[in-house]
C-alpha cells in the first residue's frame, strides 16, 4: 500500500518546515529530493505502475525542485544525469507544470522571517 510513502513524504515535509522555521541550518535540496522521490513513489503506487519504471519518480523529483526551490531546469537537468534520458520528458513536464503554479512562492523568502523580493 501507499500508507508508509505517505507517512514518509508527511514527516519529510513537517521536520523541514519546523527546522527552517525556526531558523536552524538545513540543507533544502536534498529534503526536497527525497520529497519528490516519496511523492513519484506515491504516484506510481496509486496509478498501478510498475515500481520498476522511474517516469512518475523523475516526474516527482523534478516537480519540487521546480516548485519548493524555483529551479526549474536544474531539477530537470539533476533528473536526466541521474536517471537518464529516459525521463527528461516527464521531468520536463513536472518542471514546468510545478513551476508555473510556484513561481511567486518560494521558500528562500521565508527563511529569514521576511518576504523580500519576487514579483508579488
Amino acid at each position: 500500500g501507499f500508507g508508509p510513502v505517505l507517512v514518509l513524504l508527511v514527516l519529510q515535509a513537517v521536520i523541514v518546515t519546523l527546522l527552517v522555521a525556526s531558523g536552524n541550518s538545513a540543507g533544502l535540496t536534498g529534503p526536497t529530493f527525497v520529497m519528490g522521490l516519496l511523492a513519484g513513489s506515491l504516484m506510481v503506487t496509486l496509478v498501478g505502475r510498475s515500481p520498476s519504471s522511474p517516469h512518475l519518480l523523475a516526474t516527482g523529483i523534478a516537480a519540487l525542485m521546480a516548485g519548493i526551490l524555483n529551479v526549474p531546469l536544474a531539477g530537470i537537468v539533476i533528473v536526466i544525469e541521474m536517471m537518464g534520458r529516459q525521463c527528461a520528458v516527464p521531468a520536463v513536464i513536472g518542471s514546468l507544470i510545478a513551476f508555473q503554479i510556484a513561481r511567486s512562492e518560494v521558500v528562500f523568502r521565508y527563511m529569514d522571517g521576511s518576504r523580500r523580493g519576487g514579483d508579488s
